[in-house]
């Protein structure tokens, strides 16, 4: 069936007689599409009349034009740019000579030039237009340009564009000479009032072309439209697919549309009809054809088909293909289906984002980015907040990601009700869906990101559902409300766990959650272990989202480190990826993937099984298409192993695997590895029965030797050759050995908040033995806190430490542990340890079993340079430190380790060093020694003059740390310390003065 399109009006009486049930949705809806105001939960509705915006032209571009050897030439080489042009510099008389090459695309800024805000800067380009694209359509096509665009072609304006993220076109035919050079001049802007706001967020001017530029030819009578849309009948096994297509055509002019659809495998699909005629009267139509049994395409099953449109008019032929999949979205109650079938969305927010290019990403990083997202078992994709590139949706469409699109618009509130703004919201919206709408992959248009809502976006909201009303809008709201009227899906920004909670009415679902750690920069430069604990919280969040009746999921903010490698060093907001700029997975990659696994095992202890037996394995299947038996399931025990058959689970079922009977016993582990196709889904290491521990030496040997002079107690073993000295004046552990090897020098200090409280002020130390044990007793203060600390010897060398703090500090505490000195020869860690999951990447910061060095073994940093090794080795943190810091330590040797068993520190894999046993209850961490404490307690500091000391005593409970704050505002009064080294001197906040 081919049909012209038309527009149906609904008046309001027709719309009052309709049968449907009313809702206060539907009733709300309808006032905002008919132009009326209401007020629902502080929500402004509206929609102006001219929501019917005319779609824009944005032809597809071609595969082949007759007579044409290529009719998409890139346009990018032999750019160059000026941040400062000179009047009338878009005329053909402009000498650019003098101004910067540039690579396009990519950011300016990105490329050591200071991009002014509000200020026109210029690009030139020579094009060289091809001979044989005389008697077609040129036209240039920008994907691009942020903000405000202005464009010349041999000195002559051709049009202006106001947007950064989406594709726009101009037609210059008139202007260039086939076989000729062509000069493109831009005049480009970044508007600080872009309702996209993209340069504010990005903490730096991104103002330039961040997107492809291609030169096109098309006939003069081009194709400019084709659009395919896929429906089935009741029961999902037939489909519709509707194919819409429309071109430019002079008046008595027509043309015919051939369509042919193929498979995967390059089979053709019998399509009737496969003609459409379009004419200067009609020259839009569709056609309804039935396509019987297709493949479905979903996120699980990215089955794509080709299909290919052969344009001929005036015996010129256009030939335009789309990749397209037959899927159907539906919002059903509080449910968002795929194919009839209700799915989880479990996915990432992404920015296009490259380490040296800023916010412009080529063809090859947006593929490694889906296919990453893919690998962590994400389903979902929300382009956080503008449109993607087409590369992305085109991955996304192969790759099988369902995909959440955004409308350029962010932290809007004043320009919501502003008619003044209305055209940047809706020329940019419409774009978008006029570019997008026949990718599969997207299956919901969001109109803007953490707004207020009011006219402009309800009237995005009308016009998606005017023009493709085949996918539900979603507004992605500032706050967290579970519940809104103004788009069909609502969404939300970071619920707790408490309430992560969905509706009786519509589809939930979190646009940004589970904010991956990078504002607590103090806490991340000293351990960036706190990334591996974020793998607690993303569990529990995505175990609340698959059981919670009407809530889809949401997307963790964020997928890729937001920041922008600038010449100058680093800005943006920080490093909240899952992945870094460089595409290398950090810590939070496999934690995603881990908690996002459609299969699910209660990870750890497999308990009451009979050794010898079989072993029944419950497995819940969080697919939402796919049924279990479609993976590869390999088991191993020991060396023991097979590949399980006749798995059978469905969708959203719970099942059981069974491991065939063999020789195992408790204690042993059963390895259980799922696989689609090559890909890796999810691994376990299981216990069976119980946890084996790891080896450790029984406790004891003969008592430890005591010596005591009035200086020093030393304690050394008769059997086992060791010593330690502890210094009777400071009340302090000054040397311990093993062998010959010095392996402690200092210690112990209490460590609160990563922090030593105060210079340690000793006042005793006693030894007693009892237990077959020496006990040392220290006592003295951190700062003003009262501690008492004992450290037992036992036989074999194994001090046991434990401390009483007698005013312990009120305010909150990130930890509280004992640190010891250790040899300056000490390079590698090795740990055995209960973390959160049985199964990691070798080189996982988290993984149970490890060994981490200090230094990396090979390669050299240097800012904006990729790196050839994994994120565990970094020792450079450019963001955090500075594009000039030193080395530290390699991430995997520094990152606490927490619920250790067993720690080694040792000088090489098997030199000297000291070695921490725990029940699993204890963290270690290894920090570079700190300069001796000084502060406003020690007895080095001379006070003249009153001081207050801002401690307990004097009444200060809040706002110094510790009680390590001293001031005056008396005239005269002063401190004084004599030192050797740097100086920091007295701050002076309220004409006060301070020491601390």
């Amino acid at each position: 069936m081919i049909t012209p399109p038309r527009r149906t009006a609904t008046s309001p009486a027709a719309s009052a007689s309709t049968s449907k049930p009313f809702s206060r949705r539907s009733a709300l809806k309808g006032l905002a599409a008919a132009g009326v105001v209401a007020i629902a939960s502080d929500i402004l509705l509206a929609a102006p009349a001219a929501a019917a915006t005319a779609p824009p032209l944005i032809p597809p571009l071609p595969e082949s034009v007759s007579g044409v050897a290529n009719p998409r030439i890139p346009v990018a080489t032999g750019w160059r740019y000026t941040t400062a042009p000179l009047p009338s510099f878009w005329t053909t008389a402009t000498d650019t000579s003098s101004w910067g090459e540039i690579s396009v695309p990519g950011e300016p800024a990105l490329q050591g030039h200071t991009v002014p805000s509000g200020t026109g800067c210029a690009y030139s380009v020579k094009v060289a237009v091809p001979a044989d694209f005389a008697g077609r359509k040129i036209m240039l096509r920008f994907d691009g340009v942020y903000s405000f665009t202005r464009l010349w072609v041999n000195g002559t304006a051709v049009r202006t564009h106001d947007g950064g993220f989406t594709t726009w076109y101009a037609d210059i035919t008139s202007l260039v000479t086939p076989g000729a050079q062509a000069t493109v001049t831009l005049g480009v802007t970044d508007r600080p009032d872009s309702i996209s706001g993209q340069s504010e967020y990005a903490k730096h001017t991104i103002g330039g072309i961040l997107r492809d530029v291609t030169l096109v030819a098309l006939p003069v009578s081009p194709l400019t439209r084709l659009h395919a849309d896929t429906t089935f009948d009741a029961s999902y096994t037939n489909a519709t697919l509707t194919v819409t297509v429309a071109a430019a055509l002079a008046a008595g002019k027509s043309g015919t549309v051939d369509l042919r659809l193929t498979d995967a495998a390059g089979r053709s699909v019998r399509l009737t009809p496969s003609r459409i005629t379009l004419s200067a009267t009609t020259p839009q139509a569709s056609a309804a054809i039935l396509v019987k049994a297709p493949l479905k395409w979903d996120a699980e099953h990215p089955n794509l088909y080709t299909l290919r449109a052969t344009f001929t008019s005036d015996g010129v032929t256009q030939t335009v293909s789309r990749a397209i999949g037959f899927r159907q979205v539906k919002v059903e109650g509080n449910q968002l289906l795929v194919n009839g079938k209700p799915v989880h969305l479990l996915g990432v927010c992404h920015h296009s984002m490259t380490a040296t290019h800023g916010r412009s990403a080529d063809a090859a990083m947006e593929e490694q980015a889906v296919r990453l997202y893919k690998e962590a078992n994400c389903n979902l994709i929300r382009t956080s907040h503008y449109p993607p590139t087409t590369a992305l949706l085109e991955a996304a469409d192969r790759i099988g990601m369902y995909v959440e699109e955004e409308a350029p618009v962010c932290f809007q509130y004043h320009t919501v009700d502003d008619p003044a703004y209305t055209d940047q919201y809706m020329t940019q919206f419409a774009e978008m869906i006029e570019r997008d709408r026949s990718h599969p992959s997207v299956i919901e248009w969001s109109v803007g990101n953490e707004s207020g809502m009011g006219r402009n976006f309800a009237a995005e909201n009308t016009y998606a559902h005017e023009v493709d009303p085949s996918r539900p809008t979603v507004f992605e709201d500032v706050q967290q409300r579970n519940g809104g009227d103004q788009t069909d899906i609502y969404a939300g920004h970071y619920p707790n766990l408490g309430n992560a909670n969905g509706n009786w009415y519509q589809p939930i679902q979190y646009g940004e959650f589970a904010h991956v750690a990078c504002y607590n920069t103090g806490t991340l430069k000293a351990d960036p272990g706190v990334r591996d604990f974020w793998g607690h919280s993303i569990d529990k969040f995505a175990e609340k989202f698959r059981t919670t009746s009407g809530v889809v999921g949401g997307a963790i903010w964020a997928a890729i480190d937001e920041v922008f490698n600038l010449p100058s060093g680093p800005v943006g907001y920080g490093e909240w990826g899952v992945i870094d700029l460089w595409r290398r997975p950090k810590p939070e990659f496999w934690l995603t993937k881990k908690a996002f696994s459609p299969v699910r095992i209660a990870d750890g202890v497999l308990q009451g099984l009979t050794p010898g037996a079989a072993i029944p394995v419950p497995v819940q299947n969080w697919y939402d298409h796919t049924d279990l038996g479609e993976l590869t399931v390999t088991w191993r025990i020991g060396t023991r192993s097979g590949t399980l058959t006749d798995v059978r689970v469905p969708a959203r079922q719970a099942g059981t695997l069974t491991v065939p009977a063999g020789a195992w016993a408790s204690g042993d582990t059963l390895q259980l590895t799922f696989r689609r196709g090559s890909a890796l889904v999810d691994d376990y290491r299981l216990w069976l029965n119980t946890r084996k521990a790891p080896p450790l030496a029984a406790p004891g040997g003969a008592t430890p030797a005591v010596q005591e002079t009035p200086d020093t107690i030393t304690v050394s073993g008769v059997d086992t050759p060791f010593t330690v000295v502890f210094d009777k004046q400071i009340a302090r552990l000054t040397e311990a050995t093993a062998g010959d090897e010095k392996v402690l020098s200092g210690g112990p200090d209490l460590v609160l908040s990563r922090a030593v409280p105060g210079r340690w002020t000793g006042t005793s130390a006693t030894v007693t033995t009892t237990g077959g044990q020496a006990v040392v007793t220290l006592t003295g203060r951190f700062g003003t806190l009262n501690t008492t600390i004992e450290v037992s010897v036992d036989g074999r060398g194994l001090l046991t430490t434990t401390y009483t703090i007698a005013n312990p500090p009120s305010e909150a505490l990130t930890d509280v542990g004992i640190r010891y000195t250790l040899s300056s020869r000490t390079d590698t860690l090795t740990w055995d340890r209960d973390a959160q999951w049985t199964a990691y990447p070798d080189d996982h910061i988290g993984r149970p079993t490890g060994t981490a060095v200090r230094t990396r073994a090979a390669g050299a940093d240097a800012y904006r340079t990729r790196p050839t090794w994994p994120w565990a080795q970094d020792t450079h943190s450019y963001f955090l430190s500075g594009k000039d810091s030193a080395a530290h330590w390699t991430n995997g040797f520094r990152s606490a380790k927490a619920n250790v068993r067993l720690a080694k520190a040792t000088a090489g894999t098997s030199g000297p060093g000291v070695q921490v046993e725990s029940d699993g209850r204890d963290s270690v961490r290894l920090a570079p020694t700190q300069a001796p404490l000084v502060d406003d307690t020690s007895p080095d500091i001379v006070y003249t003059g009153a001081w207050t000391h801002a401690d307990i005593s004097a009444g200060y409970t809040v706002g110094d740390l510790f009680g390590t704050e001293s001031f005056t505002d008396a005239a005269g009064a002063a401190a004084e310390l004599a030192f050797t080294g740097t100086g920091v001197g007295p701050t002076r906040p309220w004409r006060r003065t301070w020491a601390s």
